[in-house]
């Protein structure tokens, strides 16, 4: 099925709006199943309700602050099977449509509310969600703390370790010194890795810096600078 540019714009616009304001918002929280329930029941009846892949969490809260984990409800776009957008051109795109998304995300246990922006709890997706968006110091610094605990994954567990490991797995590597030394060497390899991506992380970090710095200044430059012709004033040369 085609749709012409206007038209979707204006289908598009309409059942945004409709989900936006029967949600109360682009994104709210769910406290309860009686405010899901109400939260639903003010939407219109063919919104699609779909759940997140992944457990999101607060970009800038702090590890060692207690946190708690909130529902979170919001709109979001999802394609429409068989259905592209025609524009004048005759350039075709795929369609989309609005549904609400239900997710977990955590965040500290004293902030006020979920922020706007969000980044996936593990680290894998985290770096693929940035590398499609383009943030490679925020892909890198995702793929240092993967490849960090994978690193751990493959070293000698502590006491405290055994506690979550199958018995017979647990003795089986422990008593082949072999495989430990060999499992240790890979765990080095990987936190080298690490290492060496972490110092290309902070060089990265430096350059993106530098380029803000340098785009606010031309920004501030642009803005306050105007050019003056000397005849506006009766100037001649």
């Amino acid at each position: 099925m085609e749709i012409q540019w206007e038209d979707f714009q204006r289908q598009a616009g309409e059942a945004f709006a409709a989900v936006t304001d029967g949600l109360g918002g682009r994104q709210i929280m769910v406290h309860n199943a009686g405010h899901l329930a109400a939260t639903l029941a003010r939407l219109p009846a063919d919104t699609p309700v779909i759940i997140a892949g992944t457990i999101r969490i607060d970009p800038s809260r702090h590890q060692d602050v207690d946190q708690r984990t909130v529902t979170l409800a919001q709109v979001v776009p999802i394609a429409v099977p068989d259905a592209t957008i025609v524009d004048d051109a005759g350039d075709e795109y795929p369609a989309f449509t609005p549904a609400v998304q239900l997710g977990a995300v955590v965040i500290s246990r004293n902030a006020d509310g979920v922020p706007p922006v969000t980044v996936p709890q593990p680290a894998q997706q985290r770096a693929e969600e940035a590398l499609a968006d383009g943030e490679l110091v925020d892909a890198l610094a995702a793929e240092v703390k993967l490849l960090t605990w994978i690193a751990s994954t493959l070293t000698t567990p502590s006491e405290d370790d055994l506690l979550d490991v199958d018995e017979e797995i647990a003795s089986e590597r422990i008593g082949d010194a072999n495989l430990n030394a060999a499992l240790s060497v890979e765990a080095e390899r990987l936190n080298q890795a690490a290492r060496r991506l972490a110092a290309l992380h902070a060089r990265a970090a430096e350059q993106e810096a530098a380029a803000d710095v340098v785009e606010e200044a031309e920004g501030i430059v642009e803005a306050t600078t105007d050019y003056v012709d000397p005849d506006d004033f009766g100037f001649t040369g």
